[in-house]
C-alpha cells in the first residue's frame, strides 16, 4: 500500500523559539512529542520571523496571556483564525495573528485575547482507537475504581459493604471525565463537610462510574444492582451526574421508568442497548424499594449542552481549561483528554461515538425520553414526587478564562447564559416534577462549571438544600410547574406516522400525548 501523503501548510509568526530544555520536558508524554515551541512577540519588531510547516499529522496548542488554551490541528487553527486561510490563497505564508478578536459583541466578555505561546506536536505511534483511549482515561481518572463506595471523613473512598438503612443516606454522583474526588473533594475546604458528616455519619456513598464510554442508562443499571435496598437517599450530583440521578429517580418512583411512548421512540431509533438497560433496571428496581428524597442537582445538562451539539473536541477543550484553573486533582489527566481530541479529529468522529457524551447532545433521544412526565391520568400529565433543588450558574466577565470565552465565539455565534460548559436554561429541565422546582442561581464573575463546590455561596446553598427544615427555602427562588406542552413540544415528533401505536392502550396514549404536545388538534 502506498504511504499516505500529508498536505502541508506553512505559516509564519514573530517570536522567540524556546530552548531545547522546554521540548525535552515533554519526552515522558504518553501520546505526544513536542517538536517546536514559540513565545510570540507583541509586535513584528520585537521578535524574529519563524516559519512553521503544519501537516495533517501535526497537532497544535495555542496558549493565551490569561492561560486559556486550545488544542487541535491545522484545521482547528483555520477555524480560530480564518484570516490565515484567506491569506494562504496568495501562495505566501500567512502570519499568525497575535490578537484573537471576539465574534460576539453581545456577551459580557472582552473583545480580544492575546496569543502568547504556539506549540507544535506530533502524535506518538500509539495503536489504539478512540474508545480504547477513552477507556484508559476513565481507568486513570477513577483510579481503577468502578461502583459504589463509602466516603470516609477525609473524603477517601473505602469499599462499600453495608450501611444502616434506617438512617438518612447521602449519595454523590460525579460529572463527566471526573470522579467523586475530582468533583466533590473541595467541599472539605468549608464547614459544609463537617455539617454533612454530622447529618449522615457513615452513610455517605459515592458512585464511581464511566462517563465517556457508558450511557447514563448503563450507569444506572449498574448502580441499581449495588444500591442498598429499603433506603431513603439524598443526592448531590454534578453536571452529567444529574442525568444519572434523574434516571435513577424515575425507576425508584415507578419500576417501569419510562412510559410506553418513550420506549417506542427508543425502538424507532434502534437504541437496542438502551432498551436492554431499561429492562434490566425494571427487573432490579422492582425489588429494591428505594426512595430518593432531596435531590440537589448542580449544573446538570438536563436538556443537553450546546458544546456537544456537534463535536467532541470543543467540549473537551473547555474541560481542559477548567481543569487547569479549578481542578488540580484532574490535571495529570489532561494529556488523555488531548489524546481523545486528536483521535476524534483524526477519525472525524462525532459525539455519537462516545455514549456517555452523546447523552448530553441536545438532540439526544435519551434526553427526549428523560424530559417527560411520569404518566398520564385521564389525559392529564402527572409529574414525579421527588423534591428537586437546582444549583445553577451563569459565568459573567472576568479576566480569568476570558481567552476561552473569546475562543468559544469562533464556534458559537451567540451562546446565551452558561457556566462555560452547560447552558443555564438546561439546568432547570429534566424529568418533570409535580411541585415547583426551587433553584439557587450563582450569577457572577467567579462562576464556572468546576467552581460550585469551591465557592462559599454555592457551598452554603447546597448545605441549606439538604438540611432546611421547611419545604420552602427562603434563599432559593421557585419555578412553577412548567407548561409541559410548551416545554416539551418536539419531544415525540411524528406521532402521526403509522406503526407507533401497537396496541389499543398505546394508541390511546399516543393520541393523548400527541394532543397534549400539540401534534393533533
Amino acid at each position: 500500500m502506498a504511504k499516505k501523503t500529508s498536505a502541508s501548510t506553512v505559516i509564519k509568526l514573530h517570536g522567540q523559539k524556546q530552548a531545547a530544555s522546554i521540548i525535552e520536558q515533554s519526552l515522558t508524554s504518553e501520546y505526544f512529542t513536542l517538536d517546536e515551541s514559540y513565545q510570540l512577540s507583541a509586535t513584528r519588531a520585537e521578535g524574529e520571523e519563524q516559519l512553521i510547516t503544519l501537516t495533517t499529522e501535526d497537532y497544535i496548542q495555542l496558549t493565551f496571556s490569561d492561560a486559556s488554551t486550545w488544542f487541535g490541528n491545522k484545521e482547528t487553527l483555520g477555524e480560530i483564525f480564518p484570516e490565515i486561510e484567506l491569506l494562504n490563497r496568495s501562495g505566501e505564508p500567512a502570519t499568525l495573528p497575535v490578537l484573537l478578536m471576539s465574534d460576539d459583541t453581545t456577551r459580557s466578555i472582552a473583545s480580544q485575547a492575546v496569543l502568547k505561546f504556539f506549540q507544535k506536536y506530533t502524535k506518538k505511534a500509539v495503536n489504539t482507537g478512540l474508545i480504547k483511549i477513552a477507556e484508559n482515561y476513565q481507568k486513570k481518572s477513577l483510579e481503577n475504581r468502578s461502583g459504589l463506595y463509602l466516603v470516609d471523613p477525609a473524603f477517601n473512598l473505602q469499599p462499600y459493604k453495608s450501611i444502616d438503612t434506617t438512617k438518612p443516606v447521602l449519595l454523590f454522583l460525579h460529572g463527566t471525565a471526573s470522579s467523586a474526588k475530582g468533583s466533590f473533594a473541595e467541599l472539605t475546604t468549608g464547614n459544609i463537610w463537617k455539617e454533612l458528616i454530622q447529618v449522615y455519619g457513615s452513610n455517605i456513598l459515592a458512585f464511581e462510574h464511566e462517563t465517556l464510554t457508558k450511557s447514563p442508562l448503563q450507569n444506572v443499571a449498574e448502580l441499581m444492582k449495588q444500591i442498598p435496598a429499603n433506603s431513603t437517599i439524598d443526592i448531590i450530583s454534578h453536571s452529567r451526574g444529574g442525568l444519572v440521578g434523574d434516571t435513577l429517580m424515575r425507576f425508584t418512583e415507578d419500576a417501569d421508568g419510562f412510559m410506553d411512548e418513550s420506549i417506542a421512540l427508543l425502538e424507532e431509533a434502534e437504541r437496542k442497548d438502551d432498551l436492554q438497560y431499561i429492562k434490566a433496571l425494571q427487573k432490579s428496581a422492582a425489588s429494591k424499594s428505594v426512595k430518593i428524597n432531596r435531590f440537589v442537582r448542580v449544573a446538570c445538562p438536563a436538556k443537553g449542552t450546546s458544546l456537544l451539539g456537534k463535536r467532541v473536541d470543543i467540549f473537551l477543550n473547555v474541560l481542559i481549561n477548567l481543569i487547569n484553573v479549578s481542578s488540580p486533582v484532574l490535571m495529570p489527566l489532561v494529556e488523555g483528554l488531548k489524546a481523545i481530541i486528536s483521535q476524534a479529529l483524526e477519525s472525524k468522529a462525532n459525539v455519537e461515538v462516545l455514549p456517555g457524551l452523546e447523552a448530553m447532545n441536545p438532540e439526544s433521544v435519551f434526553l427526549k425520553c428523560l424530559n417527560t412526565v411520569s404518566s398520564y391520568d385521564n389525559e392529564l400529565p402527572r409529574g414525579f414526587d421527588n423534591r428537586l433543588l437546582v444549583i445553577s450558574g451563569n459565568s459573567k466577565f472576568s479576566i480569568s478564562l476570558n481567552g476561552l470565552k473569546v475562543l468559544l465565539t469562533k464556534f458559537f455565534f451567540k451562546w446565551d447564559q452558561n457556566d462555560l460548559v452547560v447552558d443555564t436554561a438546561s439546568m432547570y429541565q429534566g424529568a418533570r416534577r409535580k411541585t415547583a422546582i426551587q433553584y439557587f442561581l450563582d450569577d457572577g464573575s467567579n462562576v464556572s462549571h468546576f467552581n460550585y463546590f469551591t465557592n462559599k455561596k454555592t457551598q452554603d446553598a447546597i448545605l441549606l438544600a439538604l438540611t432546611a427544615t421547611t419545604d420552602r427555602i427562603t434563599t432559593f427562588k421557585e419555578m412553577e410547574v412548567e407548561n409541559y406542552a410548551a416545554l416539551s413540544r418536539g419531544v415525540w415528533p411524528g406521532w402521526r406516522k403509522a406503526g407507533h401505536c401497537k396496541s389499543n392502550r398505546q394508541k390511546t396514549n399516543c393520541i393523548v400525548i400527541a394532543r397534549h404536545y400539540g401534534f393533533l388538534p
